[in-house]
Order: structure tokens, then C-alpha cells, then sequence
């Protein structure tokens, strides 16, 4: 925005319009510049959302998680959100309204696809032998933080626990990694990782 700004001062002193244009121009850059002035508020400043108006296929942002997802299912108290392929239960007041999409200009350039094909949030690691996995598992990791995904969910299974220990030390090893934590029981327990990336 700094740069249009920028670039309307210049059209204005090389065309030397008439007033009136130059008034409009003036408008647009005060404009521009005020709403450089306002910052965008955190996720967890934004206000809870309201469990009165909240609906079935509503957007709404996941604070713990800093993962926009669709709501799925709706009690008094909390909410399934489908988030990518995974689905998350969050306590009402976790949730906040997505932020809306900006609205499209005429001459604004279409966006840019992402550069990186999204891997998943999820990997499967049952039944795999441990050299394999952590082999898959890194290269799961570099294509998600390319792909610039917040987190992965790591499914090792439970079973004798080799798996999840190999997994869970190469992920504090690794510096894309910036927290490795458990999942909840009912998502999966000892059974799941959650590699928050940065």
C-alpha cells in the first residue's frame, strides 16, 4: 500500500491534473495511509465468537492451533472443526470469526498459486520400520514448511513406543520444528504427535 501511495504522488506531479483529480488522488492516499495505520489485531485479541450466531459451515479461526477451519458440528459448549483434512474439537470459546478475505480489485494482479504442493497435515507412520519412518518423516517436514503449513500431525501408533520416541527426538532435533506436543486421548493419545512448525 506504501508503494501505491508512493506511485500516485508521482502520477499526480507528472500529469499535473486538474484540481479537481488532485483532490480525488489526495483522498485515495489518505485513505491508503490510514488503513496502513490501523494494525490488524492478534487472533487472540479478536472477540469469541458468539455460540448464538454461530452456524453449521461457518469459517471461523482455531486460536490454539492459528488454523482457519469450517465448523462441522455445533453443541452448547464446543464445536468440531474440519481444519484441512483433520477434524478438531475446540471449546466455543477458542474460536473466532475467520477474517474476511480482501476483497478483489480491477487492478490488483490475480494471486500468485502457492509454489509448493501442501503435503498434509497428517503422516502415517504405523507399521513402518523406524529408519523408514524418520525418512519419511523428514521429508514430510521439508515439503510442509515449503508448502508454509502451521503445523503436522504425526500418526505413529502406540505399539511398543519405539516409533514415537524416534519420532518425537528427531523432532525436537529438528529446526523446523518449533514445539512437539501430545494430542488429547480422544484424538489420539501416545498414539499422535503435534509438530507445531515455524
Amino acid at each position: 500500500m506504501r508503494l501505491e501511495a508512493a506511485q500516485l504522488r508521482a502520477d499526480l506531479r507528472e500529469a499535473r491534473l486538474p484540481l479537481l483529480a488532485l483532490r480525488a488522488v489526495e483522498l485515495k492516499i489518505t485513505a491508503l495511509e490510514e488503513t496502513l495505520a490501523q494494525p490488524e489485531p492478534e487472533p487472540d485479541q479478536l472477540p469469541p465468537t458468539n455460540p448464538g450466531t454461530m452456524r453449521l459451515g461457518d469459517s471461523v479461526l482455531v486460536v490454539r492451533l492459528n488454523a482457519i477451519g469450517v465448523v462441522t458440528a455445533l453443541t452448547a459448549s464446543e464445536a468440531e472443526v474440519r481444519v484441512g483434512r483433520l477434524l478438531v474439537r475446540a471449546q466455543l470459546d477458542e474460536l473466532r470469526p475467520a477474517p474476511a478475505a480482501p476483497e478483489p480489485t480491477a487492478d490488483a494482479p490475480d494471486p500468485e498459486p502457492p509454489q509448493r504442493p501442501s503435503p498434509g497435515l497428517e503422516l502415517h507412520l504405523r507399521g513402518e520400520r523406524v529408519e523408514d519412518g524418520l525418512e519419511k518423516l523428514e521429508r514430510h517436514l521439508d515439503a510442509a514448511a515449503l508448502a508454509g503449513l502451521p503445523w503436522v500431525r504425526i500418526v505413529h501408533g502406540k505399539g511398543t513406543g519405539r516409533m514415537r520416541s524416534a519420532v518425537r527426538s528427531a523432532l525436537r532435533d529438528n529446526p523446523q520444528v518449533t514445539a512437539v506436543q501430545s494430542v488429547p486421548e480422544n484424538e489420539g493419545g501416545e498414539g499422535v504427535t503435534l509438530a507445531m512448525l515455524a
